[in-house]
């Protein structure tokens, strides 16, 4: 089953297609919706910081949030609020531009590869959105993705 919004990226693929390199081989991993990914009943606990439980997945969210920044442009802090939010809320929903879907990639390679529930997931991402809306200093800041950027 495909997302709701099977447009094609400006890399060529579909959202839900994740291309894997090794060497000069690319294979297309072709991802299913989030929630499928979503493994388990567990509850997260409340978090106001990022928890040792989760560091993984928000370094594997600042890495690439750090690469994004500095193959394409520092997304502005509202735009990133809103992509989590949608993450949050509607985690296959009609794609907001390149940056949701490159975001919703990372999701999916996160769930794959470790075992959280969608309370875990949603509670990741609305951290994720926090952060998004405390860097906020105006329509047009960067701060969130130029701060996570100069950690690495």
């Amino acid at each position: 089953m495909q997302s709701e919004d099977a447009s094609v990226e400006p890399s060529g693929f579909a959202r839900s297609q994740i291309p894997f390199v090794h060497g000069e081989d690319v294979k297309l991993w072709n991802a299913p919706p989030l929630r499928e990914l979503c493994r388990g009943e567990a509850k997260p606990p409340e978090l106001r910081d990022y928890p040792s439980a989760y560091l993984m997945e928000f370094s594997i969210f600042d890495q690439h949030l750090t690469q994004y920044t500095r193959v394409v442009k520092p997304p502005r802090d509202a735009e990133l609020e809103e992509i989590f939010v949608a993450l949050r809320k509607r985690p296959d929903g009609k794609s907001l531009g390149s940056l949701h879907d490159y975001l919703w990639r990372v999701s999916a390679l996160i769930l794959a590869t470790r075992p959280l529930s969608l309370a875990e997931f949603e509670a990741i991402v609305g951290r994720l959105e926090k952060s998004a809306r405390t860097f906020g200093m105006g329509s047009t800041s960067r701060n969130m993705a130029s701060s996570i950027a100069g950690l690495y």
